[in-house]
């Protein structure tokens, strides 16, 4: 677990981890498992989940109830794909 440097956990962290997961399970259970990579951060105090290399538009399906925000990238581009969504 993060940590600060006061010995609390840090649940910037925690949230980015759980989100990823959340994802990725999402997109197993819609049969979106090889060849893709799922990364979260927080970007000007927004939480973002970026998945990269596998199919945009299934991926923003699998995703549609999510109160996050999920950018899909090609493998062979790091510029987000067209339907970023919020």
């Amino acid at each position: 677990t993060p940590l600060t440097p006061v010995g609390k956990p840090y649940k910037a962290a925690l949230a980015a981890d759980a989100a990823a997961r959340a994802v990725a399970e999402t997109l197993a259970n819609a049969g979106l498992r090889a060849h893709h990579q799922i990364t979260a951060a927080h970007e000007d105090g927004q939480l973002v989940v970026t998945v990269t290399g596998t199919d945009t538009g299934r991926v923003r399906d699998a995703v549609a109830g999510f109160a996050l925000t999920v950018r899909t990238r090609s493998p062979r581009s790091d510029r987000p794909a067209n339907g970023a969504r919020s």
